[in-house]
């Protein structure tokens, strides 16, 4: 995080403020069903906290949010801003239709901001998109204004414009170019624009850092017993499609040993349980219910981003089991006598994982051990933020 600290000193940044197009920043953690909402919840925690800066949350409505500087996007003042720190959103527009207030947001922030753009980069689904591409190359040229359907138009000076920001990517990772080359060989749209800079940050460590110190001493609740668990493994995310998805099949499309819950979608695999989202607060009582948690990303996650996902687990009090692919150095997990017991390639290993995580003495012995790590990186955290 000290990157971003010392971004802000060397560009003498005093006004920030967080936005996104086309949808709302989540700021409620509670009833979030994604991480989203904790990025920019602690981005704007360290701002105040280490910078002593007052930021705003650009909404695309009038809200009130305890806690939180709040502005509509219609009544800030660009011109008194120094950065902008965007959270990228998918312009998914029902029927391909804008609404008034998603290109209005963007023409507010093209003409009237002059300062410093950052964008924060930790989902490869997600990329920052130049809204005015996706009018003059995808051709969607239609806005729905007091119930009427009109014709829009803007020119390639508008993009330009748009591309011209100075813009810097924030990543929550350790190697922004592979990361960059990875998901243009992938995913390269005619819509999507990258950032000429780049700096990293330990985003995921300061969620941790800070969510520990909410808990008391005693972290962990009374351990589970393995012979109660109604389900082998756990399993909630969205159906991303892709590299993630074609592993995930290759894992569990014939497997009929696993006992699975499957939170967000339904994979279609068998012994599975299948529930919609969950927002982040109840799934807690799903952990309760399972013996082990599934940590898996896409191909662009792996030995680059660590998402939350595995210090989420800990605070759940649920073993993490990791896909080897994802993290195949053990950056996470450093210590070789777990390596068979946490990390898998292939079915028949998770199988194996999961058989002797049965034993509850076993059990307890990886979940204490995955405790002590995740408090150590927090620690190592501390002392070199």
């Amino acid at each position: 995080m000290k990157a971003l600290k010392e971004y802000i000193i060397k560009n003498n940044i005093k006004s920030v403020a967080f936005h996104r197009f086309y949808r709302s920043i989540i700021l409620d953690q509670g009833t979030s069903t994604t991480a989203a909402a904790f990025d920019v919840v602690y981005i704007h925690k360290y701002l105040v906290e280490e910078c002593g800066l007052n930021p705003i949350i650009i909404s695309m409505k009038d809200e009130n949010v305890e806690g939180f500087n709040v502005q509509s996007y219609d009544q800030v003042d660009y011109s008194k801003l120094d950065l902008i720190i965007f959270q990228p959103y998918g312009f998914t527009m029902f029927g391909g239709i804008w609404s008034f207030k998603e290109l209005d947001s963007v023409d507010v922030y093209t003409e009237k901001f002059n300062g410093e753009t950052m964008v924060i980069y930790n989902d490869p689904n997600i990329p920052w998109t130049n809204p005015y591409k996706i009018i003059t190359n995808e051709k969607k040229t239609k806005m729905m204004i007091n119930k009427d359907i009109v014709e829009i138009s803007r020119t390639e000076e508008d993009v330009k414009a748009f591309e011209e920001k100075k813009c810097t990517a924030l990543f929550i990772g350790r190697d922004f170019e592979k990361f960059k080359q990875y998901f243009k060989k992938q995913n390269e749209s005619r819509s999507q624009t990258w950032p000429s800079y780049s700096i990293n940050i330990r985003l995921t460590e300061w969620i941790m850092k800070n969510e520990l110190s909410k808990s008391s001493n005693a972290l962990f609740k009374d351990e589970k017993n393995v012979k109660d668990l109604k389900y082998d493994i756990m399993y909630y995310g969205s159906d991303r499609k892709g590299s993630r998805n074609k592993n995930l099949n290759k894992l569990f499309k014939n497997d009929e040993n696993l006992n699975k819950i499957w939170i967000g979608y339904d994979p279609g695999y068998e012994k599975t349980i299948n529930l919609e989202k969950q927002n982040h607060k109840d799934l807690v009582r799903y952990a309760d219910q399972s013996l082990v948690s599934l940590v898996i990303g896409d191909d662009s996650h792996n030995d680059n981003i660590i998402t939350y996902r595995v210090f989420e687990n800990v605070m759940m009090e649920i073993p993490s089991v990791v896909y080897r692919e994802y993290d195949p150095n053990y950056t996470i997990f450093s210590d070789r006598e777990y390596h068979n017991l946490i990390y898998f390639s292939t079915i028949e290993e998770l199988i194996n994982i999961v058989n002797s995580l049965k034993d509850q003495k076993t059990y307890k012995k990886v979940l204490n051990y995955q405790q002590i790590r995740i408090s150590q990186i927090s620690k190592e955290y501390n002392e070199d933020h």
